[in-house]
């Protein structure tokens, strides 16, 4: 099967979880398949975390004003 792409998609490896902001403001989560019998990796679970609190507005807000007091330092 081959998928075509343009020049403005990317493509996951099969192995990679992603946490994605659509341009709408959505969020949308791609996880890996792994064994039915293994652990989800932390940073899969930090992803998890971030999509479900991103719901949140008082949370989105509390670290958006975490971001910009980090002076440019990210």
């Amino acid at each position: 099967m081959t998928i075509e792409t343009s020049s403005a998609e990317t493509i996951l490896p099969a192995n990679a979880s992603a946490l994605i902001a659509t341009v709408a403001g959505d969020l949308e989560f791609i996880m890996a398949h792994g064994p039915d019998d293994s652990e989800v990796p932390a940073n899969v679970q930090l992803l998890c975390a971030v999509l479900l609190r991103g719901k949140d507005p008082v949370w989105v807000n509390k670290m958006s004003s975490w971001l910009e007091a980090q002076n440019g330092t990210i």
